[in-house]
């Protein structure tokens, strides 16, 4: 659970989702909560359910007093992350399919947007096919820029700059976790998803426009499947690097940098 006393609970944002595909309403899993700095939002769990679930959904609220979700009738959707612009909180953009997958799989149909608070909602450029089986697990927006964005997913990381009215895709590759470096944009820190244990930490100095690998100090080829990232505007040069055994899916190590990725220390393993 994360918390702010700087949050405003005056609009929130709840995805829900079930372990059976019907009943969504009593099983909400995180509350989004717009607050006052800029690009950050605060999650709440809720209900930790199991993968796969189904029936994901949007809720909205006012003050948390009642909800109501208005993305029923969406295409087939699992919801991995939302983005709320900074400068007009009535523009909101949801990342589709879920990507966190397990056995049961529920693909992208690219990321879509609302200009009214989330009541509607219209693709944008980057639109995909169920077909395609691509899913999108995390996106960030510019706080400075807003109209600047970055994603990740099982096909690659896509940018755009003009709000999603045209993309492109800067790398290729199963991507996870992504952070923006805190008080300096031009910084993003990415990691991939390798079920060989050879999971990868990049890193971009140029605001998204291309990555490079950031893997200085640590010893996980062949051992590491999936790492997840944790940043702290108290530091701003600090990452820690929570990394998964490929082998068991367990707990792995967990790797520390005080440099912004240029190298990493182990600070903890399983062994």
């Amino acid at each position: 659970s994360l918390t702010s006393p700087e949050v405003d609970t005056s609009r929130m944002y709840a995805i829900t989702a079930s372990k059976d595909g019907y009943n969504s309403a009593t099983s909400s899993i995180m509350i989004i909560n717009q607050i006052e700095e800029k690009g950050y939002l605060y999650g709440n769990i809720i209900d930790e359910l199991s993968s796969p679930l189904k029936n994901v959904n949007i809720h909205i609220s006012k003050n948390g007093e009642s909800w109501k979700t208005t993305t029923d009738d969406l295409a087939a959707i699992g919801i991995s992350d939302i983005a709320v612009n900074p400068d007009d909180p009535s523009v909101l953009y949801l990342a589709t399919g879920d990507g966190d997958f397990g056995v049961v799989k529920t693909y992208s149909i690219g990321i879509i947007k609302s200009t009214d608070g989330g009541e509607s909602w219209q693709p944008t450029s980057i639109s995909f096919q169920i077909q395609d089986q691509i899913a999108f697990r995390k996106m960030i927006i510019n706080p400075d820029f807003p109209d600047i964005m970055i994603a990740t997913s099982s096909d690659g990381i896509y940018g755009t700059a003009d709000a999603w009215n045209s993309f492109a895709q800067v790398i290729s590759g199963h991507f996870k976790d992504l952070e923006y470096k805190p008080s300096d944009y031009s910084v993003i820190y990415a990691t991939t998803l390798d079920y060989a244990g050879n999971a990868k930490i990049y890193r971009s100095i140029d605001g998204g426009l291309s990555f490079s690998q950031s893997m200085a100090g640590m010893a996980i080829s062949g051992k590491v499947n999936r790492i997840e990232l944790a940043v702290t505007p108290a530091n701003p040069d600090v990452i820690y690097a929570l990394c998964s055994d490929a082998y068991d899916n367990g707990f792995y190590a967990l790797y520390k940098s005080s440099d912004s990725g240029s190298s990493w220390s182990l600070i903890y393993d399983n062994t």
